[in-house]
C-alpha cells in the first residue's frame, strides 16, 4: 500500500479452507492487492472480504478508484493488456492463471457507484467430522 492508504480486511463468519498453493495464492493476493492501491488516492481504502458460501470461498477485493470501462474489463486477464502508462499487462493474466489452475472463477465488476470489486471463487476444502 502506499502511504495514506488502509486496508481493511473482512473475515468469513465461519472457519474455511481451501486446498491449494500457498505461494502462488500469495502471489494472488499481492498482485491484487497491488493494483487496487495503485488505483485509489492516499485516504482510501481497499477492503478484502472473504465469504464462505460453500461450496464455495468468495475472495473479494474492493477498491472505490476510477471505474474500469465496460469494454475493457473482458481484456483484463489477457497477457500484455494493460490500462497503465507502465507494466507488463501480466498481473492479472497470471493471477487468471493461478486462479483456474485452482478450479476456481475470476470475476471483475466496476462502475463508477461500487467502484470495483474483483472476486475469486474457489472449492472450499471439505471438513470432515465424525457425522459425516
Amino acid at each position: 500500500l502506499r502511504q495514506g492508504q488502509a486496508l481493511q480486511f473482512v473475515p468469513a463468519s465461519m472457519p474455511c479452507n481451501i486446498l491449494g498453493d500457498c505461494n502462488r495464492l500469495k502471489q494472488v493476493m499481492i498482485n491484487l492487492i497491488s493494483n487496487a492501491s495503485e488505483a485509489i488516492e492516499p485516504g482510501d481504502q481497499i477492503t478484502c472480504s472473504v465469504i464462505a458460501s460453500p461450496p464455495e470461498i468468495c475472495i473479494q477485493v474492493h477498491n472505490r478508484g476510477q471505474p474500469i470501462p465496460a469494454d475493457e474489463l473482458s481484456k483484463l486477464t489477457q497477457p500484455f493488456y494493460t490500462t497503465k502508462p507502465y507494466g507488463t499487462g501480466l498481473g492479472l493474466a497470471i493471477v487468471r492463471r493461478i486462479i483456474e489452475a485452482h478450479n476456481g472463477q475470476l470475476d471483475i465488476q466496476s462502475d463508477a457507484i461500487s467502484g470495483t470489486t474483483i472476486t475469486l471463487r474457489l472449492l472450499q476444502l471439505r471438513q470432515i467430522t465424525p457425522e459425516s
